[in-house]
This record gives C-alpha cells, structure tokens and sequence, in this order.
C-alpha cells in the first residue's frame, strides 16, 4: 500500500517476467513514472488490482487529481494498454486498516485468473 503500491506496481509493468501481477492500493500513482517498456509496447500484460478508499478523495497528489481520481485515471489507462486490471474503491481511509480489509480480495483476484 501506499509508497509500497507503487514499487509493486512498477515491479509488475516492468519485469512481466519475473511477476504475475500485482495488488495496488492508495498508491500515489500519478506522482510516479509507471512505463512498462520502454518502445511503449506490452509484451506481456500484467494483471494489477487497484484500489482506494472513498475518503482518500481528500489527498492531492502533485497533478492536482486527488488519490482517488488517480487510481480510477492510471486503471482506464492501464487497461487500454492491455493489461487486465480490476478497479476498486473501498470504505476507509489512507490507513492500515482499510489496506487490510482489501487485501484478502485483492490477492485472492491476482493470484486467480478467471
């Protein structure tokens, strides 16, 4: 979660290779360089479970979207990359509780390809 979404995030467009796919919740997406390949090309599309809280609409990020917005913004464009990418917006805050409640889910989707 968090700073962690991102570095797992990156890991995943980056190294296809090496991850299956990744779970991202109340990453500041945004406010990070998230190109998988550098020609622009997916070679092999990564599966990523965004998510953030309804009340994470109060963090701006550095482009002025909120958390929120961010995570829906990085979702459509990921997805019109090629990628099979799950959005969800949950109850909670930027906090580890709210990180918990989603996380069982959240892997439970990456792990299992439906």
């Amino acid at each position: 979660a968090s700073l962690g979404a991102v570095a797992a995030m990156r890991a995943a467009l980056r190294r296809a290779d090496r991850f299956d796919g990744a779970v991202v919740i109340s990453g500041p997406l945004t406010d990070h360089g998230l190109r998988h390949e550098p020609n622009g090309e997916v070679t092999r599309p990564a599966r990523l479970f965004l998510a953030a809280g309804r009340q994470e609409a109060d963090i701006v990020l550095d482009d002025g979207l909120s958390l929120l917005e961010a995570t829906r913004k990085i979702a459509a464009e990921l997805s019109g990359q090629g990628h099979v990418v799950r959005n969800e917006c949950g109850d909670g805050d930027h906090t580890y509780a709210a990180w918990e409640a989603m996380l069982p889910e959240a892997v439970t989707w990456v792990l299992n390809e439906h």
